[in-house]
């Protein structure tokens, strides 16, 4: 029931092999090779003859569910006569000579036709036993070439680090990179004969593919990935939102659907209720480098009355939130907050450097009788979440409790003073049908459309248009041949990048 890398036998070099067949670093008694025997046994089902002491008289239900085995009160070591259990009928003395016993190799020399059937059963069933038959393991290793670039989202002018992770049963003699297949310019180097690893600048926007052909003197391989760096334009940042773990394709946001509430119907679990909560932060986790957190979603449930809530960011220090340095502080009335499924979206003026794992909520800082704040929150989830009741902050984990709070923070690889492209999946727009024939829909759901790009994979703008004043707008691109294109979305000052599939 472990991990499918560890699960199986490690046989030590003294452990197998039999000292009658040579000189062997084997000790006595244990010399002959059953110890290993012994182990793969457990390999494959068998349990230990002496299993549950002398168990019932159902043989099939108990001990080691084998009933040619007879029943073992405890294990025997060396090489006894005995019969150590006395309710099995007929009456056998133990089977010293099992190899599922604990006696000493040369003791040794059985497995029962019960215990055979057992093996087979498991080597048919076992989803991991089953495909040992066909397994090609231990047959001679192939050449395989492989590869990966970091990071593969970049503005342009900036590097990609590409490393080599190439495998094979001989020594690698060759290695031939090419870092733009399509030929789309303006990048340096645009290849390579060395091992690397090699950083490479991508001086134009677009989509590159890469490849990697290795050799080993008698044969080669290709590891290529198609539309595999993504450069943006000079200006535009290059942002993820995939660090949260809300559900975004649930987002429905209703007491039944994506919302979690207290039992009793006292409120939402953070935010303003009946339970004094005036607080709430998430743990996120964060192992990047050189980010900044830009920009957080939140989805309220509920916001109601004249007081002010504070957006903060914590950097991770003690278990609390306040135990951290308040690393950015955003204020925002409760009438200022969106709710029902609408996101909120705040942006911090003076991003933070993200070093490692950090907090990010808020506090109600202000408030009279009647108002409330709550933010909306999935039933279960990874982050660690907490609130901030009249006492200070509570883990909520330690109640038992697992939850994902309905925030999407926003980390950019740089701050930028123009355009901000987010990459992740954020639900204030929609792209449909995905996949399409051709005719793709593009709708917002609160604010208007500025301009809308199209691009194939290989970064050409194939389709441009500027709507005015509208939320939804037909695009037709049936004249471009099936594959994958990004539409980006200009909506203020922000562009929302969306990947659709033209199958026709």
């Amino acid at each position: 029931n472990g991990n499918a890398n560890t699960d199986g036998v490690v046989i030590g070099y003294n452990y197998f092999g039999s000292s009658d067949k040579g000189s062997f670093s084997l000790s006595a008694p244990f010399d002959k090779g059953r110890t290993a025997t012994h182990e793969i046994g457990h390999c494959f089902g068998l349990l230990h003859t002496f299993q549950g002491g002398c168990g019932t008289s159902n043989c099939a239900a108990s001990g080691d569910y084998c009933c040619d085995t007879p029943p073992v009160s405890t294990a025997n070591y060396g090489c006894p006569s005995t019969n150590s259990c006395s309710n099995d009928s007929p009456n056998l003395p133990d089977q010293v000579q099992n190899y599922m016993d604990y006696t000493d190799d040369a003791c040794m020399n059985m497995f029962t036709a019960d215990q055979k059937t057992r093996v087979l059963q498991v080597m048919a069933n076992s989803p991991r036993r089953s495909t040992l038959p066909t397994s090609t393991v231990c047959g001679t290793p192939s050449l395989t070439a492989a590869f990966s670039g970091t990071p593969t989202t970049i503005n342009a002018g900036q590097t990609v680090t590409f490393t080599d992770a190439s495998t094979g049963p001989n020594t690698i003699t060759s290695w031939t990179w090419n870092f733009d297949v399509n030929s789309l310019g303006g990048v340096t180097p645009a290849t390579a004969s060395t091992q690397g690893p090699h950083v490479v600048t991508y001086n134009n926007p677009g989509t590159y593919t890469v490849s990697l052909m290795v050799g080993d003197g008698t044969s080669t391989d290709t590891d290529q990935k198609n539309s595999y760096i993504i450069v943006n334009p000079v200006g535009t940042q290059a942002c993820d939102s995939t660090l949260a773990t809300w559900d975004i394709n649930n987002s429905t946001h209703t007491s039944s659907t994506g919302v979690y509430l207290w039992s009793g119907g006292n409120g939402y679990i953070l935010g303003r209720n009946a339970y004094g909560d005036n607080g709430w932060a998430d743990k996120i986790s964060y192992t990047g480098s050189g980010d900044f957190l830009t920009d957080v979603f939140y989805y309220f449930g509920v916001a109601k009355g004249t007081g002010n809530v504070n957006l903060k960011v914590w950097g991770e220090t003690g278990s609390l939130p306040n135990n951290g340095n308040v690393m950015a502080t955003v204020s925002a009335a409760n009438t200022s907050l969106a709710t029902g499924g609408t996101p909120t979206l705040w942006t911090i003026s003076s991003p933070p450097a993200l070093t490692g794992n950090f907090y990010v909520g808020f506090d109600h800082t202000s408030f009279a009788t009647g108002d409330t704040v709550a933010l909306m929150s999935a039933p279960t989830g990874t982050n660690t979440v907490y609130a901030k009741e009249t006492g200070g902050w509570i883990n909520l984990s330690n109640y038992g409790l697992t939850h994902s709070a309905a925030v999407i923070p926003v980390v950019c690889n740089s701050i930028a003073t123009g355009e901000k492209e987010i990459l992740g999946n954020i639900n204030e727009i929609l792209v449909f049908p995905n996949p399409s024939n051709g005719t793709i829909n593009v709708a917002l759901t609160e604010k208007t459309l500025s301009s809308v790009d199209v691009y194939n994979v290989v970064g050409k703008l194939v389709r441009s248009t500027q709507p005015l004043n509208t939320q939804l707008i037909t695009i037709n691109i049936d004249d471009q041949p099936n594959g994958i294109y990004f539409i980006n979305v200009k909506t203020g000052g922000n562009v929302i990048t969306k990947k659709v599939v033209i199958s026709k």
